[in-house]
């Protein structure tokens, strides 16, 4: 009877120190993402000092500009690029090399990636909250020698594309051009998200945005783009990158109170304490 006893005793112990273990190992890849989101803040920060508080807008570089393209390549970014344009702050140069006659983007892109984060979903298939993003698609849409450098990208944090400046774009929807930000030199900065934990490259967040229903859904649904952000990565949170270049996490149910764009009316968001306004997955973290 003892024996069957310490045996027991011997199987939940064994138990409880895996969930131990195992809970020590998410908080171990929260902190580290945490720390790679303050470099990123830095990042951010080295740019907006160069380009008088501006972050990336839309550009088109011509032949020449082999900074960012291959020699004697176009290459159009569009408001995700962020991507290039930020790529040799991080200290990642950008190299290029030649394959079978065709320029290849040479280098990794795991400081993209958040260390809870394990797969893209271009190409494949989204299954949930730890799956990336990867660019691979853009090659099909916008021709294959435009593209060299997306074709290889891939990463598990999103831009708030409202910080765009807007003089390099030629809308802004529903919302018009004065809803974006165009300078992180704003009042209450550090309340402006500007990048964090994502499931897609970046987005348009707006107010009314629904709430996902379910824990595991596309993030190119048609309900909103501030579902990308809404993702159960880090046991109920994410981290951010606020525009005062400060990072933290932040509970899935507050991302609707902070201001994406200069004209979020926090009023019309759903309620932080009101559980009936929320989905059930949400509630149970």
């Amino acid at each position: 009877m003892d024996v069957f006893i310490i045996l027991a005793c011997m199987f939940f112990l064994t138990m409880n120190m895996g969930i131990i273990a195992g809970g020590a190992r998410r908080r171990a890849k929260e902190a580290l993402c945490l720390s790679r989101l303050f470099k990123w803040g830095q990042v951010f920060q080295i740019y907006a000092n160069d380009n008088d508080g501006h972050l990336t807008g839309w550009h088109e570089l011509s032949p020449g500009d082999e900074t960012y393209a291959p020699p004697g390549v176009s290459v159009y970014f569009h408001e995700h690029c962020w991507i290039p344009r930020l790529h040799k702050y991080y200290g990642k140069p950008v190299e290029y090399e030649q394959v079978d006659g065709e320029w290849v983007f040479n280098g990794s892109w795991d400081f993209c990636m958040c260390p809870s984060s394990n797969m893209t979903w271009f190409g494949g298939e989204f299954s949930g909250p730890m799956t990336g993003w990867d660019f691979g698609w853009l090659h099909e849409m916008a021709g294959g020698e435009y593209w060299p450098y997306y074709d290889s990208s891939y990463g598990s944090y999103g831009k708030n594309s409202w910080i765009t400046d807007s003089q390099t774009w030629w809308g802004g929807g529903e919302l018009g051009l004065t809803a974006y930000w165009d300078t992180t030199r704003v009042s209450g900065a550090g309340t402006v998200p500007l990048f964090g934990d994502s499931s897609m490259m970046g987005g348009f967040a707006v107010v009314h945005d629904e709430i996902p229903s379910e824990s595991i859904r596309v993030p190119m649904a048609e309900s909103g783009e501030l579902e990308r952000w809404v993702i159960n990565r880090h046991t109920g949170g994410v981290n951010m990158l606020f525009m005062d270049f400060s990072a933290r996490r932040v509970e899935l149910k507050q991302l609707w109170q902070y201001p994406w764009h200069r004209n979020w009316d926090s009023s019309l968001a759903p309620d932080p304490e009101d559980p009936e306004q929320w989905p059930d997955w949400i509630n149970e973290l």
